[in-house]
C-alpha cells in the first residue's frame, strides 16, 4: 500500500504546480536524531536534489 502523504504530495501539490517528477524520502524523527544522523540524511539526498534543481552541476 502506498503512503497517503506521498500520494497527497504527488497528486495534489506536484501535479497542481506542474512538477513532473516526484520522489520522497522518509527519515527518522528529527527532534530525537543526532547530528550524525542528520548529516547522513543530508548526504543521502544531496546528489538527487542537485540532479533536480541544478542539473548542470550534478
Amino acid at each position: 500500500m502506498r503512503d497517503p502523504l506521498e500520494l497527497f504530495w504527488r497528486d495534489r501539490i506536484c501535479r497542481f504546480c506542474m512538477i513532473p517528477a516526484f520522489r520522497r524520502w522518509t527519515f527518522g524523527v528529527t527532534v530525537t536524531s543526532t547530528d550524525e544522523q542528520r548529516r547522513a540524511w543530508l548526504d543521502e539526498v544531496r546528489m538527487p536534489a542537485r540532479e533536480v534543481f541544478l542539473p548542470d552541476s550534478a
